[in-house]
C-alpha cells in the first residue's frame, strides 16, 4: 500500500513541475528561469573545453554582455561551443557538472528539466510518505494536492539552477532519521548539506538549515524530549551544518583561487556576503542598495502581500495564509485537548518553527530579498506553507474522527 501511495503521489506531482517550460515571468511576478543562464553557459563550456575547465565554476559564454541572456546561453548550450567564458564565482556548479555528464552525447534542455522536476517530485513524495506514516493517506494526498496550488513552487519546479528538490530531500531524510531513531542524524545532515552547497550554492541557506531543524521540533514534542536531550540534538545538527558550511566555503575558495588568487577569492566571498545581507559594498552599491532603501518592516510587509495561492480568480496572500494557519493551530490545540494526540500539536510546533525562515529572510539577507522579489517569495514554501497544508488536513481529519466517535 505504501509503495502504491508513493507512485500515485509522484504521478500527481511530476506533470505539474514540468508543465511550465517557457512560461516566462508567469502569473505571480516570479521568474522561473532565474539563475539558469549560468548553468547553460557552464554546460556549454564543459562540452567545449572539458568538465574541469575554469575549476568547474558556473558562468556565461559570450562575455558579460550576454551573462543574463537566456537565449544566448541556450544557443551556446545547444551548439556545444563557448567563447569568452566568464565565471560566476559564487557557486561551485555541481549541478552543471552532473548535467554535463548526463547529456554528454546530446544537449537536451527538456531532459534536464525533467530530471530536475522529477527530483523535486521525488523529494516531496518522500516527505508525503512520512506524513502518510504519521497521519495517514488522507493527510498525505491533501498535502500533495495543496502543493499544486502553490504556484510559486510549481513555477520553479523545473529550474535547473536552484534544484529545489534538495531542500525537501533534507527535510524528508531528517524526518525519517528521527523516526528510525538513527544514531547518525548529525552525519546524515552533514552529508545532505555537503550535497546541497556544491549543488545550488548558498542560496536560501536558512531554508536548508530549517529543513534539518524542523523535524527536531516535531520529535522533541511528540517524544517528550527533556531539555538536555533537545540541546544535544540541536548541537548535533548545528555542528553538522557548521562543518558542511566550512567545507563548502573551503572548496569554493579553492575553485576561485584556481581562476584568480586566494586573496581575490576571500575578497569576493566577503563582498558577496556583505551584498546579500545588510552591508553596502562598492561593487553592488548601484545594484542591491538602490532596492535596499526600503525599510525592513516595509520589505516584510511586501513579501506578506505576495500571492501564495492563485487558482483561477482565487488569490490568497502569504499574510492571509499565515492568519489562516494561526486559526488552524488554535483548532489543533482544541482537538488535542480532547484526543491528547501529541502528533497533531507536534506538527503545529514544527509549522511555527519553520515560519522563522520567511520572517527573518528580509532581516538577515535584506540585500538579496530586496533585489530578488521576483524569485525569493518561494522561500515561504520551504517548508512553511506545505507544513501548514499538512496541519490543516490533519486537524480536520482528527476533528471529524472526534465527531464520529465523541
Amino acid at each position: 500500500m505504501r509503495k502504491t501511495v508513493g507512485i500515485l503521489l509522484f504521478v500527481l506531482l511530476l506533470p505539474a513541475f514540468i508543465s511550465n517550460v517557457g512560461i516566462g515571468s508567469g502569473s505571480l511576478g516570479l521568474t522561473p528561469e532565474h539563475g539558469e543562464p549560468k548553468i547553460f553557459g557552464r554546460i556549454a563550456e564543459s562540452r567545449s573545453s572539458g568538465l574541469f575547465s575554469h575549476a568547474m565554476l558556473t558562468g556565461w559564454c559570450g562575455g558579460l554582455a550576454n551573462q543574463y541572456v537566456q537565449a544566448f546561453q541556450l544557443k551556446a548550450f545547444g551548439d556545444g561551443a563557448c567563447t569568452d567564458y566568464t565565471t560566476y564565482n559564487s557557486q561551485s556548479g555541481l549541478q552543471a557538472a552532473i548535467f554535463s555528464v548526463i547529456i554528454a552525447a546530446h544537449a537536451s534542455e527538456w531532459l534536464l528539466r525533467l530530471i530536475t522536476a522529477a527530483f523535486l517530485a521525488l523529494a516531496l513524495v518522500l516527505f508525503c510518505l512520512w506524513l502518510y506514516d504519521e497521519f495517514g493517506s488522507t493527510v498525505a494526498f491533501v498535502t500533495a494536492f495543496g502543493v499544486l496550488a502553490l504556484r510559486g513552487l510549481v513555477l520553479v519546479g523545473d529550474n535547473i539552477a536552484h534544484v529545489f528538490g534538495i531542500y525537501f530531500l533534507i527535510l524528508a531524510c531528517t524526518c525519517f532519521a528521527y523516526e528510525k531513531k538513527s544514531a547518525h542524524i548529525g552525519s546524515i545532515v552533514c552529508c545532505l548539506m555537503l550535497f546541497k552547497y556544491p549543488l545550488t550554492g548558498f542560496e536560501y541557506v536558512t531554508a536548508a538549515w530549517m529543513m534539518a531543524f524542523a523535524p527536531l521540533a516535531f520529535y522533541a514534542v511528540r517524544d517528550k524530549f527533556e531539555a538536555k536531550q533537545f540541546r544535544q540534538h540541536a548541537r548535533k545538527i548545528g555542528s553538522a551544518i557548521a562543518v558542511a558550511t566550512f567545507v563548502a566555503i573551503a572548496i569554493l575558495t579553492v575553485q576561485i583561487s584556481v581562476v584568480s588568487s586566494p586573496k581575490e577569492a576571500v575578497s569576493h566571498l566577503t563582498e558577496r556576503l556583505q551584498a546579500r545581507t545588510q552591508f553596502p559594498t562598492e561593487g553592488n552599491r548601484s545594484v542591491y542598495y538602490e532596492s535596499m532603501k526600503i525599510s525592513t518592516p516595509a520589505l516584510l510587509k511586501q513579501y506578506l502581500s505576495f500571492d501564495a495561492i492563485r487558482v483561477s480568480n482565487i488569490r490568497i496572500s502569504f499574510g492571509m495564509l499565515t492568519i489562516f494557519f494561526v486559526l488552524i493551530t488554535a483548532g489543533a490545540c482544541l482537538v488535542y485537548r480532547k484526543n491528547r494526540d501529541r502528533k497533531l500539536v507536534s506538527l503545529a510546533v514544527m509549522l511555527w518553527a519553520s515560519v522563522l525562515v520567511p520572517l527573518t529572510w528580509p532581516l538577515m539577507f535584506k540585500g538579496h530579498a530586496a533585489f530578488h522579489t521576483f524569485i525569493d517569495p518561494v522561500i515561504w514554501h520551504m517548508p512553511f506553507t506545505i507544513l501548514g497544508i499538512a496541519l490543516t488536513a490533519a486537524t480536520v481529519r482528527a476533528a471529524l474522527k472526534l465527531r464520529a466517535n465523541p
